[in-house]
């Protein structure tokens, strides 16, 4: 004889608030408002004749119970969603990323698609955060930022390093870079917060470099640009480790400044177990990695 269930949307409810362990974050997950989120779960307790959760002063905690049937209740959807996304299999995995990532990543779809052949790739380039739920939303997204947005599982891929960079032909039109004083007589693009730092770490604090007239938004434009000859760039070593081996870009110094920023993987709570999603973050993994492994050993 099978037991009874309670209402899904009192389950599904619980789940998303034993997570987010806030029932205002779980609305937001769940499309839901606040009032609704707490409602179903009171119509749980009653259902179960249990308190599932507890006010410990401003914070919301789990009782006993509500700890034994919020580990329960994740594997369940957990299961779940990995059945649905198992009868999915061969879909196509859509990602949103910003221009500097989706460019970064293009260079690498030859290589996963070898290691995994029934994964389609869909991706969009798009300066904001996509909603990550919906009939029309993207699987994951590749961020830039501090992390910290709610809602979502955001794991950080890549540190926000900056070092100069330039083109082979620039440096043989201006002249050698034997030393950080050197950028002086070249124009450097715009981001002079970094700049600043940059050149304190370097022992020339309070210098006055000269600026290229030309504003770029996006590190790719940036890295384009530098290839390109018309100025210095700070770019990101682990992104271009490919353009510097080569050779379309030189790295003049082994001084690197990271920024509190980075770059991120980012997907819907529920999603985290999907196949493609982690293989995909695996993947990536690797070849910062290895691009990592590559830059610290040029830099030694």
């Amino acid at each position: 004889m099978r037991l009874k269930l309670p209402a899904l949307s009192s389950l599904r409810a619980f789940e998303a608030a034993s997570r987010a362990m806030n029932f205002t974050r779980a609305a937001d997950e769940l499309g839901m408002t606040q009032a609704a989120v707490s409602w179903q779960i009171r119509q749980l307790e009653e259902r179960l004749g249990v308190r599932l959760f507890a006010r410990d002063g401003s914070r919301l905690a789990l009782t006993a119970s509500g700890e034994r049937l919020a580990q329960r209740t994740q594997r369940a959807f957990e299961l779940l969603y990995e059945g649905l996304q198992e009868l999915e299999a061969g879909s196509t995995l859509r990602i949103t990323a910003t221009q500097t990532l989706a460019d970064w990543l293009v260079k690498r779809l030859p290589r996963f698609r070898d290691q995994h052949p029934t994964v389609a790739i869909s991706l969009e380039s798009t300066p904001e955060l996509r909603d990550l739920r919906g009939a029309d939303a993207a699987d994951l997204a590749l961020r830039g930022g501090r992390g910290g947005w709610a809602g979502v599982d955001a794991f950080k891929l890549i540190p926000q390093l900056q070092t100069p960079m330039l083109s082979p032909s620039l440096l043989a039109r201006i002249g050698p870079l034997k030393e950080p004083r050197d950028l002086l007589n070249y124009e450097l693009f715009r981001n002079e917060e970094m700049w600043v730092l940059w050149f304190r770490d370097a022992g020339m604090a309070g210098c006055k470099p000269r600026y290229a007239a030309t504003d770029y938004l996006t590190m790719s434009h940036l890295a384009t640009s530098a290839m390109a000859g018309q100025g210095v760039a700070l770019l990101n070593p682990i992104l271009f480790r490919q353009e510097l081996e080569d050779g379309r870009l030189i790295q003049p110094f082994d001084l690197t400044i990271e920024a509190d920023n980075g770059y991120w993987f980012v997907h819907a709570p529920e999603r985290r177990n999907d196949p493609a999603i982690v293989a995909l973050r695996a993947f990536l993994e690797a070849e910062i990695a290895q691009a990592t492994n590559r830059s610290s050993a040029a830099a030694a």
